[in-house]
Protein backbone atom coordinates (compact mmCIF):
# COMPACT_ATOMS: atom_id res chain seq x y z
CA UNK A 1 0.00 0.00 0.00
CA UNK A 2 1.60 3.35 -1.05
CA UNK A 3 2.49 5.74 1.74
CA UNK A 4 1.92 9.46 1.65
CA UNK A 5 3.66 12.36 3.31
CA UNK A 6 1.84 15.34 4.69
CA UNK A 7 2.69 18.54 2.82
CA UNK A 8 4.78 20.90 4.91
CA UNK A 9 2.92 23.84 6.34
CA UNK A 10 3.26 26.97 4.23
CA UNK A 11 5.02 30.02 5.62
CA UNK A 12 2.56 32.67 4.48
CA UNK A 13 -0.43 33.67 6.59
CA UNK A 14 -4.08 33.97 5.70
CA UNK A 15 -3.76 37.76 6.00
CA UNK A 16 -0.92 37.71 3.46
CA UNK A 17 -3.02 35.68 1.05
CA UNK A 18 -6.00 38.06 1.33
CA UNK A 19 -3.76 41.10 0.82
CA UNK A 20 -2.02 39.54 -2.18
CA UNK A 21 -5.31 38.62 -3.87
CA UNK A 22 -6.68 42.12 -3.26
CA UNK A 23 -3.59 43.71 -4.84
CA UNK A 24 -4.04 41.57 -7.94
CA UNK A 25 -7.78 42.27 -8.05
CA UNK A 26 -7.14 46.02 -7.95
CA UNK A 27 -4.38 45.60 -10.58
CA UNK A 28 -1.76 47.20 -8.34
CA UNK A 29 0.62 44.37 -9.18
CA UNK A 30 0.37 41.33 -11.43
CA UNK A 31 0.06 37.78 -10.16
CA UNK A 32 3.67 36.85 -11.01
CA UNK A 33 5.13 39.73 -9.02
CA UNK A 34 2.69 39.12 -6.17
CA UNK A 35 3.73 35.48 -5.95
CA UNK A 36 7.39 36.48 -5.57
CA UNK A 37 6.68 39.30 -3.11
CA UNK A 38 4.50 37.29 -0.70
CA UNK A 39 6.00 33.86 -1.26
CA UNK A 40 2.61 32.44 -2.31
CA UNK A 41 2.22 30.07 -5.28
CA UNK A 42 0.68 31.91 -8.24
CA UNK A 43 -1.86 29.10 -8.73
CA UNK A 44 -3.10 29.70 -5.18
CA UNK A 45 -3.58 33.39 -5.84
CA UNK A 46 -5.44 32.71 -9.10
CA UNK A 47 -7.73 30.10 -7.53
CA UNK A 48 -8.52 32.45 -4.68
CA UNK A 49 -9.08 35.37 -7.03
CA UNK A 50 -11.67 33.53 -9.14
CA UNK A 51 -13.20 31.59 -6.25
CA UNK A 52 -12.31 28.17 -7.57
CA UNK A 53 -10.88 27.23 -4.16
CA UNK A 54 -11.47 28.38 -0.61
CA UNK A 55 -9.32 30.48 1.67
CA UNK A 56 -6.18 29.11 3.25
CA UNK A 57 -7.00 26.90 6.22
CA UNK A 58 -5.39 27.36 9.68
CA UNK A 59 -3.99 23.84 9.23
CA UNK A 60 -2.73 22.03 6.12
CA UNK A 61 -5.15 19.85 4.17
CA UNK A 62 -8.87 20.09 3.60
CA UNK A 63 -11.28 21.30 6.31
CA UNK A 64 -12.32 18.86 9.04
CA UNK A 65 -15.63 17.05 8.59
CA UNK A 66 -16.97 18.40 11.89
CA UNK A 67 -16.54 21.95 13.13
CA UNK A 68 -13.71 22.98 15.40
CA UNK A 69 -16.22 24.14 18.04
CA UNK A 70 -17.93 20.73 18.05
CA UNK A 71 -14.65 18.87 18.31
CA UNK A 72 -13.58 21.09 21.22
CA UNK A 73 -16.85 20.37 23.01
CA UNK A 74 -16.46 16.61 22.48
CA UNK A 75 -12.89 16.72 23.77
CA UNK A 76 -14.07 18.61 26.85
CA UNK A 77 -16.78 16.02 27.50
CA UNK A 78 -14.27 13.20 27.12
CA UNK A 79 -12.15 14.84 29.79
CA UNK A 80 -15.21 15.18 32.04
CA UNK A 81 -15.93 11.47 31.62
CA UNK A 82 -12.28 10.67 32.33
CA UNK A 83 -12.40 12.65 35.58
CA UNK A 84 -15.63 10.92 36.54
CA UNK A 85 -13.99 7.52 36.25
CA UNK A 86 -15.27 6.40 32.83
CA UNK A 87 -12.71 7.16 30.10
CA UNK A 88 -13.73 5.95 26.65
CA UNK A 89 -11.69 3.82 24.28
CA UNK A 90 -10.92 5.07 20.77
CA UNK A 91 -13.53 2.68 19.35
CA UNK A 92 -16.19 3.96 21.75
CA UNK A 93 -15.40 7.55 20.76
CA UNK A 94 -15.71 6.73 17.05
CA UNK A 95 -19.01 4.88 17.60
CA UNK A 96 -20.40 7.80 19.64
CA UNK A 97 -19.42 10.29 16.93
CA UNK A 98 -20.97 8.06 14.26
CA UNK A 99 -24.22 7.86 16.26
CA UNK A 100 -24.23 11.66 16.61
CA UNK A 101 -23.77 12.11 12.83
CA UNK A 102 -26.62 9.73 12.03
CA UNK A 103 -29.05 11.17 14.59
CA UNK A 104 -28.47 14.74 13.43
CA UNK A 105 -28.45 14.00 9.70
CA UNK A 106 -24.98 15.48 9.14
CA UNK A 107 -23.53 14.94 5.66
CA UNK A 108 -19.91 13.79 5.75
CA UNK A 109 -17.38 12.09 3.54
CA UNK A 110 -17.01 9.26 6.05
CA UNK A 111 -17.83 5.85 4.62
CA UNK A 112 -21.25 4.89 6.02
CA UNK A 113 -20.95 7.92 8.36
CA UNK A 114 -18.32 6.02 10.33
CA UNK A 115 -15.12 8.00 11.10
CA UNK A 116 -11.91 6.15 10.40
CA UNK A 117 -8.63 5.81 12.25
CA UNK A 118 -7.11 8.71 10.32
CA UNK A 119 -9.88 11.05 11.50
CA UNK A 120 -9.41 9.92 15.08
CA UNK A 121 -5.66 10.44 14.83
CA UNK A 122 -6.20 14.02 13.65
CA UNK A 123 -8.96 14.66 16.19
CA UNK A 124 -6.68 13.46 18.96
CA UNK A 125 -3.83 15.71 17.79
CA UNK A 126 -6.00 18.79 17.25
CA UNK A 127 -7.48 18.57 20.74
CA UNK A 128 -4.36 17.50 22.64
CA UNK A 129 -5.73 14.08 23.54
CA UNK A 130 -3.71 10.91 24.01
CA UNK A 131 -4.29 7.20 24.37
CA UNK A 132 -3.51 6.06 27.90
CA UNK A 133 -3.22 2.76 29.64
CA UNK A 134 -5.47 2.82 32.75
CA UNK A 135 -3.39 2.70 35.89
CA UNK A 136 -3.84 -0.22 38.27
CA UNK A 137 -2.26 -1.10 41.57
CA UNK A 138 -2.51 -4.86 41.33
CA UNK A 139 -4.56 -7.67 39.81
CA UNK A 140 -7.01 -7.77 42.76
CA UNK A 141 -8.36 -4.38 41.67
CA UNK A 142 -10.09 -6.08 38.77
CA UNK A 143 -12.60 -7.65 41.14
CA UNK A 144 -15.86 -5.87 41.72
CA UNK A 145 -15.57 -5.58 45.51
CA UNK A 146 -11.91 -4.65 45.63
CA UNK A 147 -11.19 -2.25 48.53
CA UNK A 148 -8.62 -0.42 46.38
CA UNK A 149 -11.28 0.44 43.79
CA UNK A 150 -13.91 1.31 46.39
CA UNK A 151 -11.47 3.56 48.25
CA UNK A 152 -10.53 5.39 45.04
CA UNK A 153 -14.22 5.87 44.32
CA UNK A 154 -14.86 7.37 47.76
CA UNK A 155 -11.87 9.69 47.33
CA UNK A 156 -13.39 10.88 44.06
CA UNK A 157 -16.82 11.21 45.68
CA UNK A 158 -15.43 13.23 48.58
CA UNK A 159 -13.49 15.53 46.26
CA UNK A 160 -16.53 16.08 44.04
CA UNK A 161 -18.84 16.87 46.97
CA UNK A 162 -16.31 19.35 48.40
CA UNK A 163 -15.68 20.95 45.02
CA UNK A 164 -19.40 21.41 44.39
CA UNK A 165 -20.14 22.52 47.96
CA UNK A 166 -22.75 19.80 48.55
CA UNK A 167 -21.64 18.56 51.98
CA UNK A 168 -24.81 19.93 53.60
CA UNK A 169 -27.08 19.80 50.53
CA UNK A 170 -28.54 16.28 50.24
CA UNK A 171 -31.33 17.69 48.10
CA UNK A 172 -28.75 18.24 45.33
CA UNK A 173 -27.34 14.70 45.29
CA UNK A 174 -29.23 12.34 42.95
CA UNK A 175 -29.08 8.73 41.87
CA UNK A 176 -30.50 7.37 38.61
CA UNK A 177 -30.94 3.71 37.72
CA UNK A 178 -33.02 1.51 35.49
CA UNK A 179 -34.58 -1.84 36.27
CA UNK A 180 -37.13 -4.23 34.80
CA UNK A 181 -40.51 -5.35 36.11
CA UNK A 182 -41.79 -8.81 35.24
CA UNK A 183 -45.45 -9.09 34.23
CA UNK A 184 -45.83 -12.37 36.16
CA UNK A 185 -45.29 -12.74 39.93
CA UNK A 186 -41.88 -14.17 40.80
CA UNK A 187 -41.56 -13.72 44.56
CA UNK A 188 -44.93 -14.31 46.21
CA UNK A 189 -45.23 -17.80 47.72
CA UNK A 190 -48.44 -19.83 48.07
CA UNK A 191 -49.72 -22.48 50.48
CA UNK A 192 -50.10 -26.03 49.15
CA UNK A 193 -49.79 -29.73 49.92
CA UNK A 194 -46.29 -31.13 50.30
CA UNK A 195 -45.12 -33.13 47.30
CA UNK A 196 -47.80 -31.67 45.02
CA UNK A 197 -46.68 -29.21 42.31
CA UNK A 198 -48.30 -25.77 42.51
CA UNK A 199 -49.14 -23.73 39.43
CA UNK A 200 -50.46 -20.27 38.74
CA UNK A 201 -52.69 -19.45 35.77
CA UNK A 202 -51.29 -16.55 33.76
CA UNK A 203 -52.26 -14.74 30.60
CA UNK A 204 -48.93 -15.06 28.78
CA UNK A 205 -46.73 -18.05 27.92
CA UNK A 206 -43.57 -16.47 29.31
CA UNK A 207 -42.32 -13.67 31.48
CA UNK A 208 -42.48 -10.29 29.81
CA UNK A 209 -40.28 -7.56 31.28
CA UNK A 210 -40.75 -3.81 31.11
CA UNK A 211 -37.89 -1.37 31.64
CA UNK A 212 -38.42 1.46 34.12
CA UNK A 213 -36.01 4.32 34.87
CA UNK A 214 -36.08 5.67 38.42
CA UNK A 215 -34.32 8.64 40.02
CA UNK A 216 -34.32 10.22 43.48
CA UNK A 217 -32.23 12.45 45.71
CA UNK A 218 -30.66 11.85 49.13
CA UNK A 219 -33.66 13.42 50.90
CA UNK A 220 -35.99 10.83 49.40
CA UNK A 221 -37.55 13.08 46.75
CA UNK A 222 -38.80 10.90 43.90
CA UNK A 223 -38.49 11.91 40.25
CA UNK A 224 -41.43 10.69 38.11
CA UNK A 225 -40.60 7.25 36.68
CA UNK A 226 -40.04 6.65 32.98
CA UNK A 227 -41.73 3.49 31.66
CA UNK A 228 -40.40 2.11 28.37
CA UNK A 229 -42.82 -0.10 26.46
CA UNK A 230 -41.87 -2.35 23.58
CA UNK A 231 -43.28 -1.12 20.28
CA UNK A 232 -43.08 1.47 17.51
CA UNK A 233 -45.79 3.86 18.66
CA UNK A 234 -46.99 5.05 22.07
CA UNK A 235 -50.77 4.75 22.35
CA UNK A 236 -52.86 6.86 24.70
CA UNK A 237 -54.69 3.80 26.08
CA UNK A 238 -51.39 2.55 27.50
CA UNK A 239 -50.98 5.57 29.76
CA UNK A 240 -52.08 5.96 33.38
CA UNK A 241 -52.70 9.40 34.87
CA UNK A 242 -51.94 10.19 38.49
CA UNK A 243 -52.37 13.63 40.05
CA UNK A 244 -49.54 13.08 42.53
CA UNK A 245 -46.85 11.86 40.16
CA UNK A 246 -46.65 12.44 36.42
CA UNK A 247 -45.21 9.26 34.98
CA UNK A 248 -43.32 9.58 31.69
CA UNK A 249 -43.56 7.07 28.85
CA UNK A 250 -41.49 5.98 25.87
CA UNK A 251 -41.28 3.12 23.38
CA UNK A 252 -38.37 1.28 21.82
CA UNK A 253 -38.07 -1.64 19.44
CA UNK A 254 -37.04 -4.11 22.14
CA UNK A 255 -38.38 -2.28 25.16
CA UNK A 256 -34.88 -1.41 26.32
CA UNK A 257 -33.31 1.88 27.32
CA UNK A 258 -31.82 3.82 24.42
CA UNK A 259 -29.64 6.91 24.41
CA UNK A 260 -32.21 9.13 22.68
CA UNK A 261 -34.85 8.09 25.22
CA UNK A 262 -32.57 8.91 28.14
CA UNK A 263 -31.60 12.27 26.66
CA UNK A 264 -34.91 13.62 25.39
CA UNK A 265 -37.65 11.84 27.29
CA UNK A 266 -35.99 11.58 30.68
CA UNK A 267 -33.21 14.14 31.19
CA UNK A 268 -34.86 16.97 29.24
CA UNK A 269 -38.54 16.24 29.79
CA UNK A 270 -38.53 14.76 33.31
CA UNK A 271 -35.32 15.04 35.31
CA UNK A 272 -34.38 18.69 34.69
CA UNK A 273 -37.88 20.10 35.35
CA UNK A 274 -38.23 17.95 38.49
CA UNK A 275 -34.96 18.92 40.20
CA UNK A 276 -35.63 22.65 40.02
CA UNK A 277 -33.16 25.49 39.54
CA UNK A 278 -30.78 24.85 42.44
CA UNK A 279 -27.26 24.17 41.26
CA UNK A 280 -24.76 22.59 41.24
CA UNK A 281 -26.14 19.05 41.28
CA UNK A 282 -24.34 15.73 41.62
CA UNK A 283 -25.77 12.78 39.68
CA UNK A 284 -24.50 9.30 40.52
CA UNK A 285 -25.21 6.38 38.19
CA UNK A 286 -23.65 3.24 36.73
CA UNK A 287 -21.72 2.91 33.48
CA UNK A 288 -24.46 1.56 31.24
CA UNK A 289 -23.64 2.43 27.62
CA UNK A 290 -26.73 4.67 27.29
CA UNK A 291 -25.58 6.72 30.30
CA UNK A 292 -22.22 7.75 28.85
CA UNK A 293 -23.32 9.09 25.47
CA UNK A 294 -21.65 12.36 24.43
CA UNK A 295 -24.98 14.16 23.97
CA UNK A 296 -26.15 13.14 27.45
CA UNK A 297 -22.90 14.25 29.10
CA UNK A 298 -22.94 17.50 27.12
CA UNK A 299 -26.50 18.23 28.26
CA UNK A 300 -25.72 17.54 31.92
CA UNK A 301 -22.54 19.60 31.89
CA UNK A 302 -24.41 22.53 30.33
CA UNK A 303 -26.92 22.32 33.21
CA UNK A 304 -24.12 22.43 35.83
CA UNK A 305 -24.75 18.80 36.78
CA UNK A 306 -21.67 16.81 37.73
CA UNK A 307 -21.76 13.12 36.79
CA UNK A 308 -20.04 10.52 38.95
CA UNK A 309 -19.87 7.05 37.46
CA UNK A 310 -19.87 4.06 39.79
CA UNK A 311 -17.08 1.47 39.45
CA UNK A 312 -17.98 -1.46 37.22
CA UNK A 313 -20.02 -4.27 38.82
CA UNK A 314 -20.35 -2.38 42.11
CA UNK A 315 -23.92 -1.09 41.95
CA UNK A 316 -25.11 -3.71 44.46
CA UNK A 317 -23.00 -2.06 47.19
CA UNK A 318 -22.51 1.52 45.97
CA UNK A 319 -25.73 2.48 44.18
CA UNK A 320 -28.38 3.88 46.59
CA UNK A 321 -31.38 2.63 44.60
CA UNK A 322 -29.96 -0.90 44.56
CA UNK A 323 -28.99 -0.79 48.24
CA UNK A 324 -32.47 -0.20 49.64
CA UNK A 325 -35.11 0.81 47.11
CA UNK A 326 -35.39 -1.79 44.37
CA UNK A 327 -36.20 -4.76 46.63
CA UNK A 328 -39.14 -3.22 48.55
CA UNK A 329 -40.34 -1.67 45.29
CA UNK A 330 -40.43 -5.04 43.52
CA UNK A 331 -41.85 -6.85 46.56
CA UNK A 332 -44.78 -4.43 46.55
CA UNK A 333 -45.09 -4.77 42.79
CA UNK A 334 -45.24 -8.56 43.09
CA UNK A 335 -48.00 -8.41 45.72
CA UNK A 336 -50.08 -5.99 43.66
CA UNK A 337 -49.64 -8.20 40.61
CA UNK A 338 -50.97 -11.24 42.50
CA UNK A 339 -54.02 -9.21 43.59
CA UNK A 340 -54.71 -8.19 40.01
CA UNK A 341 -54.42 -11.78 38.75
CA UNK A 342 -56.87 -12.99 41.39
CA UNK A 343 -59.48 -10.68 39.85
CA UNK A 344 -58.49 -11.40 36.22
CA UNK A 345 -57.69 -15.11 36.06
CA UNK A 346 -55.91 -16.05 32.86
CA UNK A 347 -55.90 -12.49 31.53
CA UNK A 348 -52.81 -10.72 30.20
CA UNK A 349 -51.78 -7.65 32.17
CA UNK A 350 -52.69 -4.55 30.10
CA UNK A 351 -50.02 -1.88 29.72
CA UNK A 352 -52.21 0.71 31.44
CA UNK A 353 -52.58 -1.54 34.49
CA UNK A 354 -48.84 -2.14 34.51
CA UNK A 355 -48.28 1.62 34.46
CA UNK A 356 -50.86 2.12 37.22
CA UNK A 357 -49.25 -0.39 39.57
CA UNK A 358 -45.72 0.92 38.96
CA UNK A 359 -46.80 4.55 39.37
CA UNK A 360 -48.71 3.95 42.60
CA UNK A 361 -45.99 1.69 44.03
CA UNK A 362 -43.35 4.36 43.39
CA UNK A 363 -45.60 7.10 44.74
CA UNK A 364 -46.34 5.17 47.96
CA UNK A 365 -42.70 4.24 48.65
CA UNK A 366 -41.51 5.60 52.00
CA UNK A 367 -38.82 8.31 51.50
CA UNK A 368 -36.98 6.94 54.55
CA UNK A 369 -36.25 3.77 52.56
CA UNK A 370 -34.61 5.88 49.86
CA UNK A 371 -32.60 7.85 52.43
CA UNK A 372 -31.34 4.56 53.85
CA UNK A 373 -29.99 3.67 50.41
CA UNK A 374 -27.82 6.78 50.28
CA UNK A 375 -26.65 6.05 53.82
CA UNK A 376 -25.79 2.40 53.06
CA UNK A 377 -23.92 3.45 49.93
CA UNK A 378 -21.84 5.88 51.99
CA UNK A 379 -22.94 8.90 49.95
CA UNK A 380 -25.08 10.88 52.37
CA UNK A 381 -23.71 11.29 54.92
CA UNK A 382 -20.31 10.68 53.32
CA UNK A 383 -18.81 7.59 54.96
CA UNK A 384 -15.88 5.67 53.50
CA UNK A 385 -16.46 2.86 56.01
CA UNK A 386 -20.10 2.33 55.02
CA UNK A 387 -19.29 -0.83 53.07
CA UNK A 388 -18.82 -3.69 55.58
CA UNK A 389 -15.75 -5.92 55.46
CA UNK A 390 -17.78 -8.99 54.54
CA UNK A 391 -18.66 -7.43 51.17
CA UNK A 392 -15.04 -7.54 50.01
CA UNK A 393 -12.97 -10.42 48.69
CA UNK A 394 -10.98 -11.79 51.62
CA UNK A 395 -7.66 -11.88 49.74
CA UNK A 396 -8.14 -8.35 48.42
CA UNK A 397 -9.03 -7.15 51.91
CA UNK A 398 -5.79 -8.63 53.31
CA UNK A 399 -3.77 -6.85 50.66
CA UNK A 400 -5.61 -3.64 51.36
CA UNK A 401 -4.88 -3.81 55.09
CA UNK A 402 -1.23 -4.53 54.37
CA UNK A 403 -1.09 -1.59 51.98
CA UNK A 404 -2.65 0.72 54.57
CA UNK A 405 -0.17 -0.46 57.21
CA UNK A 406 2.76 0.25 54.88
CA UNK A 407 1.46 3.73 54.15
CA UNK A 408 1.08 4.41 57.86
CA UNK A 409 4.64 3.29 58.57
CA UNK A 410 6.03 5.32 55.68
CA UNK A 411 4.34 8.46 56.93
Amino acid sequence: MPKYKRIKETKYSLADLIEAVENVRQKKINSYQTSVKYGIPRSTIIHRLYGTRGAKQPTPGRPTELSKEWETKVASNLHVMEKCGYPLTSKEVIISVSDYIRRNGIVTRFKDNYPGKEWFRGFKKRNKLSLKKPQSLEIARKKACDPFIVNDYFDMLQGTIQECGLADKPQCIYNLDETSFCSDPTKTKVVGLMGFPSTRTTGSPGRNNTTVLLATNALGKKIPPLIIFQGKHLWSEWLFKNDNIHTAYAVSKKGWMETTILERQNIKAVFLPAIGAERPVLLVYDGHKTHVDLNVIDLLVAENITVLKLPAHSSHILQPLDCSTMKPMKDKWDCELVKWQRLHVGAKLPKQELARIITNTWNDLNPVIIQNGFRKAGICPLNKDAIPKRKFDSLAWSRWKEHQQQKKQAS
